[in-house]
């Protein structure tokens, strides 16, 4: 059994929500014991008999540097600061800027060295794993590899550096110049970089052309969906959205969202029967979406249930009537997978021609993708009734696709680029 050592600082109470950790934990089907070093404290979650595949090492960091740290950076954080501390933070921003650059986690990289080379003398690994975000986790892993030659990976799920179309203000434009000079070094001695998607792979094959870059696509937990059925409670048809409404550049959720409302708005107002229609938002900023259905005179489909585990969050997937997928330019999302595994017909918004979504959406069979408003009135109404005529919604779903985005599936993907990764040369 080979041994790997996976630099995850930051990690969720959670580990469900990690699609990284559902694939190290199925490692041991195909000959890998993985240990991950992370910051923090156990977790309840993590001593769960589902993870007993996975050893997780804890680190407290107590160096003094590790604590002023932390402390600016909180406070650079904390909305619930009153006025005069938080002018007191933003006078300090300039010096939590550099004790925490390139990200609050460096300071906590002495520490993280030291943990790895005492359990690396226990009993030696095979090969060194690192996640970005946070970007520390591979100048972390960077170093124990300098110091023991073990073989190492980078793996990211999002960009560091962006691509320029992708922003909006001068000001990201000038910190990005920064962010492209910085990466290069950041991954410099890593075998393989392993990112989330193609799209992404043509900006950072940009950014880092000598480095091995291969593609290792986001995953659903196949355990998550065993003892879940589609129950309806009652005779109305859900659509469900899961997750953050996001705002910044990049995203703008918000904007797709508020399509969607108008969408619905014009479906009444052209008489189109929506009483059974439920818009049911599961995640946070809550209060974004009350405000914006009420603008758009839908705050009486609206429902919106509180907090939810990811447990909780999957049962939502599978009782929807039908789930709404916000799309991104860059094509990929891990909900998009969890969507298809809980094998509910999707409707998504909008159309991005050639992304990887795009494509796993027409493979998967039982999705809709709306290009516009009334691409969006279209489907929608088309959904609502056939809904209406025969009291559920079951679309033909691709069950072999769906199988090739699991965790198992990707796990046996990811023991073969590690195998690749400890036979190949080392980088000079």
């Amino acid at each position: 059994m080979k041994r790997l050592l996976a630099f995850f600082p930051r990690l969720p109470g959670d580990p469900s929500k990690n699609a990284q950790l559902l694939v190290l934990r199925r490692l041991t089907d195909h000959g890998w014991h993985a240990t991950v070093l992370t910051l923090g404290k156990p977790s309840p979650q993590h001593t769960d008999a589902r993870w007993q595949d996975l050893d997780f090492c804890y680190l407290q960091p107590q160096h003094a540097m590790w604590k002023l740290a932390t402390r600016l950076f909180g406070q650079r954080r904390n909305e619930a600061l009153s006025v005069s501390r938080r002018i007191a933070s933003r006078c300090l921003m300039p010096l939590s800027l550099a004790l925490c650059f390139p990200d609050l986690y460096i300071r906590a990289k002495r520490e993280l060295v030291t943990t790895a080379l005492r359990l690396h003398q226990s009993q030696p690994f095979d090969l060194t794993l690192s996640l970005y975000n946070p970007l520390s986790a591979h100048l972390t892993a960077q170093e124990f590899h300098s110091l023991t030659q073990v073989p190492w990976v980078a793996m990211t799920k999002d960009y560091y550096s962006w691509p320029p179309h992708f922003l909006r203000s001068r000001a990201a434009r000038i910190a990005n110049r920064l962010k492209r000079f910085y990466e290069p070094r950041s991954v410099r001695g890593a075998r393989m970089l392993l990112s989330i998607s193609d799209y992404m792979n043509q900006h950072l094959q940009d950014v880092l052309p000598d480095t091995d870059i291969r593609t290792l696509p986001h995953c659903y937990d196949e355990d998550s969906f065993t003892d879940k059925t589609h129950r309806p409670i009652d005779n109305c048809f859900r659509l469900v959205s899961m997750g953050i409404v996001r705002t910044r550049d990049g995203f703008g959720d918000h904007e797709k969202l508020i399509t969607l409302l108008m969408a619905v708005r014009e479906l009444r107002q052209e008489g189109v029967d929506v009483s059974r229609l439920r818009l049911r938002f599961v995640g946070q900023k809550l209060e974004l979406v009350q405000a914006l259905a009420t603008r758009y005179d839908c705050d009486d489909l609206l429902e919106l249930p509180g907090a939810v585990t990811h447990d909780e969050a999957m049962q939502e997937l599978v009782q929807a009537t039908c789930l709404f997928y916000i799309q991104t330019e860059f094509g990929t999302r891990r909900r998009l997978t969890e969507c298809i595994g809980a094998r509910r017909p999707i409707l998504a918004y909008p159309d991005y021609p050639g992304t990887f979504s795009n494509q796993l959406l027409g493979d998967y069979g039982a999705a809709r993708i709306a290009a516009d408003k009334e691409s969006l009135k279209n489907h929608l109404k088309e959904l609502l009734v056939h809904f209406a005529r025969h009291n559920t919604l079951e679309l033909p779903i691709n069950a072999a696709v769906v199988a090739q985005h699991s965790a198992s599936q990707r796990a046996a993907e990811f023991a073969t680029l590690l195998e690749q990764a400890v036979t190949m040369p080392a980088n000079s």
